[in-house]
């Protein structure tokens, strides 16, 4: 009687787990493949039977004739299912149900889309989600639907009724900010571009959402929500924010070996941003960029100047390279974000360059002009793992030279150009390929061009093996290669490769010196903010010559 038992025991939990310990085989499916199939049913036992699963599956997909013919296991014991599929129904019309009738011509498009497709969940979803959205972009944000009735026509297609509530033609009334305590609300009304008194517009609001979290010191932190007044003709855009701390220190510093004497360069670049809640930002900038020269700037930042979506930048700062000139100048910048990721800038200075005793650069008076474009398409500035950067700049000089010494012959008019980007590739979960290049030169002078209009690369930015050293450059081209290691959301360890090619003058005879360098790197997140640390050698000072760079960059 016991072994009778445990038979009927074994039995009967064979009937109840067969669905777990079972492969799960298919034939006359012909829509969709055994992988499909398996990713979505669930063969556990107290789950709908296999079969109602399969039919439920077609049938989101419009095939209302699907039938499971038959089901058997084979040798390997496994369990097969004889699927007659039938013919897939399409949507052969759709009969809106909305009032005013004249609201139809807003659909038309729509409706011409979804008519002829598949008759499945995902299409009728599709479509419903359109007609709201299509009513909110023309001023009805509180439209809403549901689907009356479905049947078939004669040739077994789907005819779908839709009823549409369009609600109120509403104008935007008032804009107001969640989570804010530092920021000014008019700040940020500026950033979003709505006038209050418009007809609301969908596209308008996401659009300045976005404007919004393009901000430094705010982000976005959920989506926006509508509050709609008693009468129903207009509303009230609600946004949500989270502040972030708007004084930001940026510090660089390296340690260099140069003839057994151990010197220090670096920089410091601070930024005290949102001042009062304002937008308004002021910097102040220190570069130590080799032994013997120094650069200092301050920055001002007037936001959405005379109510205008301008930025104005103003900026003064003065250089000084050691044994050869002294510039001191100011710059004045136009900034406008034509959208989301481009960003565009007209800006004008005006400078006067001091010779240092015994150099043969002459004194001068420079006015300039230029304009700058960047694009940024990266998902996550301070750590990005994918898409793509580039900016591009373009200059006209004009000098009034003086003391100009016999055989001199500065030019008078000088045109530069410049580009540079960045590209990240994410080929796996936590590998990301990283390429940069950039490149500036003179493109035009009439005359011979002096040392003070070239560009001195090396450095922290530019060539990461040669700290120590700037090279001053009539034209160059710079390209850098890192392969990367993620380690958090703000850290990463990497690999790195700078190679520059320099031209040193502007005579014909003097070509284009290479320069690699290469080394290693961390950036790491903290407390207070990413530290850096990097250790670099150039084609000349393997291995005792190793360059050691620290950096650090936080906000409160």
């Amino acid at each position: 009687m016991r072994k009778i038992s445990v038979i009927l025991i074994s039995i009967l939990i064979w009937f109840i787990a067969k669905d777990a310990f079972c492969d799960l085989k298919f034939q006359g499916n012909l829509a969709l493949s055994d992988r499909e199939l398996l990713r979505v049913i669930d063969p556990n036992p107290g789950a709908d039977s296999i079969s109602d699963q399969i039919k439920k599956i077609y049938r989101n997909l419009g095939y209302f004739d699907i039938e499971v013919e038959r089901e058997y296991l084979d040798r390997s014991q496994n369990r097969v299912f004889i699927i007659s599929e039938g013919k897939q129904s399409k949507i052969s019309a759709i009969d809106l149900d909305i009032v005013p009738d004249s609201l139809k011509l807003i659909l038309d498009g729509l409706l011409d889309m979804f008519v002829g497709r598949a008759a499945s969940q995902k299409s009728f979803r599709q479509f419903a989600e359109g007609c709201v959205n299509m009513l909110a972009e023309n001023g009805m944000p509180f439209a809403r639907g549901e689907w009356a009735e479905f049947k078939p026509d004669e040739n077994d297609n789907i005819i779908a009724g839709f009823k549409i509530i369009p609600g109120p033609l509403s104008i935007i009334s008032d804009i107001e900010f969640n989570g804010i305590k530092r920021t000014k609300p008019e700040t940020l009304e500026k950033a979003a571009g709505l006038e209050k008194g418009n007809q609301f517009s969908q596209k308008e609001v996401l659009r300045s959402e976005k404007l919004i979290g393009k901000l430094p010191y705010v982000e976005i932190s959920s989506p926006y929500y509508l509050e709609i007044s008693t009468n129903g003709d207009s509303c009230t855009v609600v946004y949500n924010i989270r502040e972030f701390p708007s004084t930001r220190i940026e510090g660089f510093g390296g340690i260099i070996n140069v003839k057994g004497k151990t010197d220090f360069i670096g920089r410091v670049n601070i930024e005290f941003g949102d001042i009062f809640g304002t937008g308004r930002m002021f910097g102040l900038f220190w570069n130590k960029k080799d032994t013997r020269s120094n650069e200092l700037s301050i920055k001002y930042v007037e936001p959405f100047i005379l109510e205008s979506r301008l930025d104005l930048e103003l900026e003064a700062y003065q250089i000084d390279r050691d044994t050869l000139y002294v510039t001191i100048g100011g710059k004045a910048s136009l900034i406008h974000n034509f959208s989301i990721d481009l960003a565009g800038a007209l800006r004008t200075s005006i400078e006067r360059t001091v010779p240092e005793t015994g150099s043969n650069i002459c004194r001068s008076v420079k006015r300039s002009i230029g304009i700058d474009f960047d694009y940024n398409k990266s998902d996550f500035p301070p750590n990005p793992k994918s898409g793509y950067e580039f900016g591009t700049e373009l200059e006209y000089r004009y000098r009034s030279n003086s003391a100009v010494s016999e055989g001199q012959n500065p030019p008078s008019n000088i045109t530069s150009a410049g580009s540079d980007g960045a590209l990240y590739l994410n080929p796996g979960s936590r590998f990301v390929a990283a390429a940069f290049f950039k490149g500036w030169g003179i493109v035009s002078a009439n005359g011979n061009v002096p040392a003070d209009e070239y560009r001195f690369i090396g450095g922290v930015n530019d060539l990461r093996g040669y700290t120590e050293q700037q090279f001053p450059a009539y034209r160059y081209l710079i390209l850098s290669v890192e392969p990367r290691w993620i380690t958090g959301t703000y850290s990463r360890a990497y690999l790195f490769g700078d190679f520059g090619l320099i031209k040193g003058s502007q005579e014909k005879g003097n070509d284009y010196k290479f320069r690699p360098g290469y080394g290693l790197g961390l950036v790491s997140g903290s407390r207070i903010g990413q530290v850096r640390v990097e250790i670099g050698w150039g084609d000349e000072n393997f291995p005792d010559g190793a360059v050691f760079n620290l950096g650090i960059g936080g906000s409160f």
